[in-house]
């Protein structure tokens, strides 16, 4: 086992696959836990040490059943519940696309990222509240 999340602030429920930059760190995210119980985003390095990279508000994305993928300037982009997002390696945090049942759904899903820099993904309307 690399990391063993706590379900504290480093994040729990870490149901989405990963994604390894060049170093052979590992990126992905969690569906609940951080300080706002929203999930985060996180690093795991080689030796298993985890860096919380940016915690969920819920009010700009949260609880992420997907995980994250990476272009070439190190630029993380997913979706979380009702947005789909960029972090920054500096960590700024860019809410992209605000989705809802007129714009898209629920995104339950990840995104994919092509070699021009487009983004792709699925959405759900099915979700409560949209007819």
């Amino acid at each position: 086992m690399l990391y063993s999340f706590t379900g504290g602030a480093d994040g729990a429920n870490p149901d989405a696959g990963l994604t390894f930059d060049a170093a052979g760190n590992l990126y992905g995210t969690t569906y609940a836990g951080g300080t706002n119980k929203s999930g985060v985003v996180f690093e795991l390095n080689a030796a298993g040490v985890e860096t919380v990279l940016y915690t969920f508000t819920g009010s700009a994305g949260g609880m992420p059943t997907a995980g994250v993928v990476m272009d070439s300037a190190g630029n993380l982009y997913g979706t979380a519940a009702n947005v789909v997002y960029r972090l920054a390696p500096d960590g700024q945090y860019k809410v992209l696309w605000k989705l809802g049942c007129l714009t898209g759904g629920y995104a339950d899903a990840g995104v994919v990222l092509d070699a021009a820099g487009n983004l792709y993904g699925t959405t759900d309307v099915s979700e409560p509240g949209c007819s």
